[in-house]
């Protein structure tokens, strides 16, 4: 088999795919969210209207967004962070790689069907779900490009997540280590930055989270950051090469 193809690909995007449509986990998880993200938000907007607030469409945005900055990178980590584990304990991955499936074909399959689904389910639908509500709590309507423009940069970042964790899931063995290192990576690397920043002042730049920033500024009227988009790229690009050159050596 030549391990520098994409053979078997076409066909592990497959099996990944029955593993969200199996027995409804797309669906299980799509409630599962939207009573987490939406069900706060409409439990925060209408609480403000019986107290007489009169919420802003402002702050149902700002809160939809802390939401998914904070909850949902969460989210992804814990819903991906067994996909290579798991198959390593259980014996599939050295049944797959019996067949003429090459490796790198495994993690794409992997990378792009998993980052497929946690985007649409954790952000896009609940971005829909999202805007109606706050549109009928506030009385305003929100606009469409620059909305859905930041949905699609906060989709980035959920991308880089779940790349993230699959890469971890490549290097690691056991589930909490993955887990453990995804999370104090996500709460941490802010931190971690801003006290590199005291000697290396470009540092963060080059953070995940400035995708992050550059979405809720274009949400909020403000510009997008095409330098945000492009490092929040170059990290993915990076944690999927890496996943793919350790994966093709791993002895199974």
């Amino acid at each position: 088999m030549n391990q520098n193809s994409l053979a078997g690909l076409r066909g592990m995007l497959a099996v990944e795919n029955t593993r969200w449509t199996k027995s409804y986990n797309w669906f299980k998880n799509s409630l599962i969210w939207l009573l987490l993200v939406n069900g706060m938000i409409t439990l925060t907007l209408s609480q403000s209207s019986l107290l007489g607030l009169n919420p802003t469409a402002s702050t149902g945005l700002d809160l939809l967004f802390q939401l998914f900055g904070g909850m949902c990178p969460v989210g992804a980590i814990i819903l991906v962070h067994g996909s290579i584990i798991s198959e390593r304990e259980n014996g599939t991955l050295a049944w797959v790689l019996s067949m003429p499936v090459a490796r790198r074909s495994v993690i794409l399959s992997k990378l792009v069907v998993n980052i497929l689904y946690s985007s649409t389910i954790i952000i896009f639908l609940q971005g829909v779900v999202a805007q109606m509500i706050i549109q009928y709590y506030s009385g305003e309507t929100i606009s469409l490009i620059p909305y859905y423009a930041a949905l699609a940069q906060v989709s980035l970042y959920i991308a880089l997540w779940v790349s993230f964790s699959i890469m971890l899931s490549v290097l690691l063995r056991g589930r909490a280590t993955v887990i453990g290192a995804a999370l104090a990576t996500l709460f941490f690397h802010g931190t971690v930055a801003g006290l590199l920043a005291k000697v290396l002042p470009f540092v963060p730049r080059l953070m995940p989270s400035q995708v992050l920033s550059s979405a809720i500024s274009t949400v909020m009227g403000g510009g997008w950051s095409l330098e945000a988009i492009l490092v929040a790229l170059g990290w993915i690009g990076v944690f999927i090469l890496v996943s793919i050159f350790n994966f093709e050596k791993e002895e199974l």
